[in-house]
């Protein structure tokens, strides 16, 4: 149990501290579907992010009291850091996602300009996510990392 000391994670100042520090990142998966009004069936939050923005993310989501068993120094596609309780956040470090089965692939890039922004009503927040299409093509192919040539991510 934490005290009240500790800080909690909380997914809006998460994603409120990626668009402040200007993390190019996509919120993927069943949240992203959630954010467009669908049902989800999972408590994770999956994150595709910009391999440039590695640092920043490591540094926000370790001020947000989130923890991984990760070296700032590797280059690894995926890092999956959590509270140690409950709360789960995946970031993909990859160049692009592949789904096999339908023979297509999409950048960061290509899909990053595609972003939905979904914003609070208020104005205060705002989220950038695959589009619904996307998300469920993701969550159908289980959104596999593309293998590239020369292995970097």
């Amino acid at each position: 149990m934490k005290s009240q000391g500790d800080v909690e994670p909380v997914p809006i100042e998460l994603i409120r501290r990626l668009n402040r520090d200007n993390v190019r990142y996509l919120l993927r998966g069943s949240m992203a579907l959630a954010m467009h009004g669908a049902p989800f069936g999972s408590a994770d939050w999956d994150f595709w992010v910009s391999s440039e923005d590695r640092a920043k993310v490591y540094k926000i989501l370790g001020q947000s009291g989130l923890h991984g068993k990760h070296s700032k120094t590797e280059s690894r596609p995926l890092d999956t850091f959590t509270d140690g309780e409950f709360f789960k956040v995946d970031v993909f470090f990859v160049k692009a996602f592949s789904n096999k089965k339908k023979s297509a692939t999409i950048g960061f890039g290509d899909a990053y300009e595609r972003a939905v922004i979904k914003k609070d009503p208020a104005g205060d927040f705002f989220c950038q996510s695959s589009s619904p299409r996307r998300s469920c093509h993701y969550v159908e192919s289980r959104g596999k990392p593309a293998r590239t040539a020369d292995k970097t991510h």
